[in-house]
Order: C-alpha cells, then sequence, then structure tokens
C-alpha cells in the first residue's frame, strides 16, 4: 500500500471514529435516561407479586402456585437467588432494566438496520421504559425475540440454538404461545421442504440435517408439556378469566374490538397512517422475497393468540399490547436480512424506503402515546405504597397490623423493614397473594375479629391497611367495619392503579375480670 493509500485509509478511520462516537453516546444517554425512570419508578402489586413469591416459595413450592398466577416459571427463577440473597426490593426494578440494557447493546451492534433506525427503535418504547421500568417477564420476552432474530437466518444450522430459544419464550408468558407454535410448525415444515431439495441432489448431509432439526424440536415440545403441568390446576385461578367466549359472533366482536384498541394505545391518532405503511412494506417484502411468506405466517398467528388472550383472558395494558410492536420489530430484522440479498431486485429501493418509514412512524407515534404513563409514573402517582409503608412504620412498635385488601396490599408488603403484616383469610403471616380460588374465603367483620382473636387470643386492638377503592362498608374484602374505630392514614393522590390505600385501627372490647 503506498503513502496516500495509507492517508486515505488513516483519514476513513479517523471519520468513522467520529460517526461512531455520537452513536455510542445517544444509547449511553438511553440506557442512563431508562435507569432515570427504573429508579423512579414504583412498583405496585403485580410486580411485587413476582418478587414475593421468589422471596417467600422454595423452587417446587413455586412451581405449585404458578397454576394460579397464569404466568409460566422463567422470570420467577430468575428473580429467586436475588430475592432469597436479602437483596433490597429496588433489586427487582435493576435486573429488569439490565436485560433491557442488554438489549439496547444488542440492537445498536447488531440489528441489520441502518444507525438512524436502530436508534429511533432503541428510543421507542421497545426499550424505553414499559419493558425496563415496569419490573416483568416482558424483559425476557424482548430479549428472547431479539436472539430469535439474530439466529433466524442459522436456524437449519444450528437448529439447537434456535429451539432452546423458542423453549425459553415459552416460559416467559402465555401471549408468546403462539409465536413459538408458528416457529415450531414452521421449522418442521420447512426442514421437510429442505430434506427433499437436498435430496433431490444427492447432499450428503441431508438426513443428519432432517434428524438434527427434527429433533431439536423436542426442546420447546417438552417446554410446552411442562407449562402444561405448571398450569394444571387453573381453573382455580383468581387471576385469570378461562371462561372464554360464549359464540363465534362474540368471539369475532372482541377479536375487532381489542385490535381498534391495540392500534389506539401503540399508535394514538397515527393508527391508520402508521398501520398502512408497515402493510405496505410487509407486502413488498415478501413480493421482494417469498421467504419472507414464513414470517408473514409467524406473525398474523401470534397476533391472532395474542388478540385472544386479551379479549377472553386478560385486558390490555401499556406493556401488554407492546408485544404487537415486538412482533413488528422481529419481522422486520429477519426481513431486513433477507431483502439484502435482493438488491438487484426492482423493489429493493422502495422496501428499504416503506421500512424506513415504517421504522420512523411506528417508533414515534408508540413513543407519543408512552408519554403520559411515564409523567405519571415519574410524578409517583401510579402508586402509594411508599406511603403507606411509611405510614406501617410509624404505628407502635408492638402493633399488630392485618391486611384487609390481599392483592392490593401486595405493594407494600416488600416496603416494609421492621413490621410484619398478618392474614385473617389464611391465618398466616401476610406475603404474596394467593391467588388459588379454593384457599379463599371472605369474612364479615365478625368472622374477622374472631379469627385475629383465635391467632393472638390477648390483642387488645388491630390495625388494618386496605385499598382505598374497596366498596362502601367494606375494608378490602372483609365485609363491614367495628362500631368503633380510627382512621389513621389515607392516601391523598389519586393514583391510577388502584393503589391507594387506607389505616385504621380497631380497639377490641375486653372483658372485665
Amino acid at each position: 500500500m503506498g503513502n496516500a493509500s495509507r492517508v486515505r485509509s488513516k483519514l476513513q478511520s479517523i471519520r468513522n471514529d467520529q460517526e461512531v462516537i455520537p452513536y455510542v453516546l445517544f444509547f449511553v444517554i438511553l440506557i442512563v435516561f431508562n435507569f432515570i425512570l427504573m429508579f423512579r419508578h414504583e412498583a405496585w402489586r403485580d410486580e411485587a407479586q413476582a418478587w414475593l413469591m421468589a422471596k417467600e416459595l422454595g423452587p417446587f413450592a413455586l412451581l405449585n402456585e404458578l397454576s394460579y398466577e397464569g404466568h409460566p416459571f422463567l422470570w420467577f427463577y430468575l428473580l429467586m437467588p436475588f430475592a432469597k440473597a436479602g437483596l433490597p426490593y429496588i433489586t427487582l426494578n435493576i435486573v429488569s432494566c439490565a436485560i433491557m440494557t442488554v438489549v439496547m447493546i444488542l440492537i445498536a451492534a447488531r440489528a441489520p438496520f441502518d444507525r438512524i433506525s436502530r436508534m429511533l427503535l432503541a428510543a421507542s418504547p421497545l426499550c424505553i421504559y414499559a419493558f425496563s421500568a415496569i419490573s416483568r417477564s416482558y424483559c425476557l420476552v424482548a430479549l428472547l425475540m431479539v436472539l430469535l432474530a439474530m439466529a433466524d437466518r442459522d436456524r437449519y444450522k444450528h437448529p439447537f440454538r434456535f429451539c432452546i430459544l423458542i423453549a425459553l419464550l415459552v416460559q416467559t408468558h402465555i401471549v408468546m404461545i403462539g409465536m413459538c407454535f408458528a416457529l415450531c410448525a414452521c421449522h418442521f415444515f420447512g426442514t421437510i421442504i429442505r430434506y427433499r431439495k437436498m435430496v433431490k441432489v444427492h447432499h450428503e448431509d441431508s438426513k443428519k440435517s432432517l434428524l438434527a432439526n427434527i429433533g431439536a424440536l423436542a426442546i420447546p415440545l417438552a417446554s410446552a408439556l411442562f407449562l402444561l403441568y405448571e398450569f394444571r390446576d387453573v381453573g382455580n385461578a383468581a387471576s385469570v378469566n378461562v371462561g372464554g367466549a360464549v359464540t363465534v359472533s362474540k368471539l369475532i366482536t372482541e377479536f375487532v374490538g381489542t385490535t381498534k384498541t391495540c392500534l389506539v394505545l401503540l399508535f394514538t391518532n397515527f393508527r391508520y397512517g402508521t398501520a398502512i405503511l408497515i402493510g405496505l412494506f410487509v407486502l413488498a417484502a415478501v413480493v421482494c422475497d417469498f421467504r419472507l411468506l414464513r414470517g408473514v405466517i409467524v406473525c398474523a398467528i401470534t397476533m391472532a393468540f395474542q388478540l385472544y388472550v386479551y379479549a377472553e383472558i386478560w385486558g390490555l395494558s401499556n406493556y401488554r399490547h407492546l408485544l404487537w410492536l415486538w412482533q413488528i420489530f422481529w419481522f422486520m430484522w429477519i426481513a431486513k436480512d433477507y431483502i439484502d440479498e435482493r438488491k438487484e431486485h426492482f423493489l429493493y429501493i422502495p422496501v428499504n424506503i416503506l421500512l424506513s418509514l415504517a421504522i420512523l412512524t411506528s417508533a414515534l407515534a408508540s413513543s407519543w402515546s408512552l408519554i403520559d404513563d411515564i409523567k405519571l409514573d415519574y410524578d409517583g402517582l401510579y402508586t402509594d405504597a411508599q406511603g403507606a409503608a411509611d405510614a406501617l412504620e410509624a404505628l407502635p412498635k408492638d402493633a399488630l397490623i392485618f391486611e384487609g385488601s390481599g392483592e392490593f396490599c401486595n405493594s407494600v408488603i416488600p416496603r416494609l423493614k421492621t413490621k410484619k403484616v398478618y392474614s385473617a383469610f389464611y391465618e398466616q403471616e401476610a406475603g404474596f397473594c394467593i391467588r388459588n380460588t379454593a384457599r379463599f374465603k371472605d369474612l364479615d367483620y365478625a368472622g374477622f375479629e374472631k379469627t385475629v382473636k383465635k391467632m393472638f387470643p390477648d390483642a387488645e386492638g388491630v390495625y388494618v391497611f386496605f385499598s382505598d377503592t374497596s366498596p362502601e362498608g367494606y375494608m378490602g374484602n372483609i365485609n363491614g367495619y367495628p362500631e368503633e374505630y380510627e382512621e389513621v392514614y389515607a392516601t391523598a393522590i389519586d393514583t391510577i392503579r388502584d393503589e391507594g390505600y387506607k389505616i385504621v385501627h380497631i380497639p377490641f372490647k375486653t372483658k372485665k375480670k
């Protein structure tokens, strides 16, 4: 290489370095921003439930309870070593935020898009706030979706790696079962078609490839069978609706309504324009490379199953509907990998333009839809759990405290440092919410007082804390108030997650000697 060539090469290297620095800095700022939101976020009852279960239950006891949670085991078991080590409650959020940091780094370093598109995607709700600050199993979904997109091109070459990722995705959240089924079905039929093509050209590794790819599918199958074991008593789960739609017409109506809701929640006023742009990109990508029809089938089955779950089992929320965005992102990733091989195709430039527009509109529109949630959470309006915990800690040292609203009290309990809380519903120390309806019993006030005195015969009074959204005349799940009581705390703000609390002191009448 001559001196001139070396100088040009050095100048090119300097220019590239100058371009990389702001790119890396942008991602560093996003990661720092996520951690700021994470420390401002107050985990509410569903987040606390996973932490409390991981802390209080052993591995086998946890499996027995998961049937009533409606969630697979992976997130709970990931939290278990941190919770059992006695680490502070904020560790729950740190684990989730750390996982999403890895996702951001993978998008920055490995995504096949241009730099601006990667920056837009990382700054969208794909990675910001909803799956990092809100600490739930969705962060694992995000990580596995990225890893599956990265592994997609070599799925026949490395089938066990691909199928292990699917098996893990099965154990994140039931809304992802549709995608796992679709990926496995497409992999099975793709393997058969590929085997027949290899036989025609007398490929020497045809049988070996067939056996490896078919055999690898046993891994997600085993994961799915294990999921059935985990949910063996889901009929008694208070956390899910297992009734389902009564008629086909009702199911269709609910699907249409849920689809509209998803689009509104995701893309606000830009929903139709964004949906059209994404649709045009998908159509052009499939025409450009017919192999992408598989991705369309996977997305269709995944979204249809998600709609069923949202319509019939769980309602929508700001993190569940974002899984649609992750599904679109997965397709964009694998599509970009394929269409980059087709640079001579007449649709190559239009497909890339549509891809950039789809990323731009979906990233900006979905980010706009999340701003209000971030502001409310940042201002401390999600839950008053910390306020209630501080009020409980300020009670007398010998205060006897009972929960009145089993599920709603979960947010408060992991924040307590010195005080213990008891449950009259289960006659034990209160912790995670027991969602086995066969074990739960409603109590009237007389029954509550009787149970308290059975557990603590010498009790002269009791403090009860419960949700301030309890029905009139109820202390949470306790029907009725005593004749005499004193309200010692009430949430002063309007929370958006039914996370306000009341604390009352009830003196017991003592018999004269």
